[in-house]
């Protein structure tokens, strides 16, 4: 079973027992194993960069961001600060995430979320971060302390947030059910994509 640590004491044990060297520095992209999608966004989600996954409950959000470690854990660590406590680890597994190479994370306070994503980019040895279940604490100060800890981790840092939030980040994905389908909407990029969809490889 993945180990669920509640505060940054329990966060150091957890890296340290499993010796998490720290990864490299690197400009390669993260694929978050959706193939269209990828390709829309030149490779994957950039190094260094936050994104935001957009949306109501129960559109993909969780499913898309699950995509995501499912591939990333096939490379390296990943880290996910849960802050409603509603991930169910062998769910994850059965859609392919290799729970020995992920940390979850389910903070006891908001500051304390906040506190595990720094210390977890700090330690070097994860590639990806997810924080999710924390819209209301992202205040402008917190946001800034974890644009910080990303740009200077090099990481990639995922943020799945509600419908209609002003949280700045690099690149907003919106999220949203067509029919039978989830669809990704690129709705905000630092890089001037923007109002590019594409219809997901996702199980509902």
């Amino acid at each position: 079973m993945v180990a669920a640590p509640r505060d940054l004491e329990q966060i150091k044990t957890w890296i340290r027992e499993r010796g998490a060297s720290r990864v490299e520095l690197s400009s390669e992209r993260k694929t978050t194993g959706q193939d269209a999608l990828d390709e829309v966004l030149g490779g994957g989600l950039e190094a260094g960069s936050i994104t935001t996954l957009e949306g109501a409950k129960g559109v993909g959000r969780t499913s898309l961001a699950t995509s995501l470690v499912r591939e990333e854990t096939k490379r390296g660590r990943v880290a996910w600060v849960d802050g409603e406590g509603l991930l169910y680890p062998p769910a994850l597994a059965q859609r392919g995430v290799d729970l020995s190479r992920l940390l979850l994370v389910r903070p006891k306070t908001e500051e304390g979320a906040i506190a595990a994503a720094e210390q977890i980019a700090a330690s070097g040895g994860f590639g990806v971060v997810v924080i999710s279940g924390l819209d209301v604490a992202l205040t402008p100060v917190r946001m800034r302390r974890i644009q910080l800890a990303t740009r200077t981790a090099g990481i990639a840092t995922v943020l799945v947030l509600g419908e209609k939030t002003k949280i700045s980040a690099d690149l907003a994905l919106v999220v949203r059910r067509r029919a039978n389908q989830i669809v990704a909407e690129t709705r905000r990029s630092r890089t001037g994509l923007v109002g590019r969809k594409v219809t997901l490889a996702l199980a509902g």
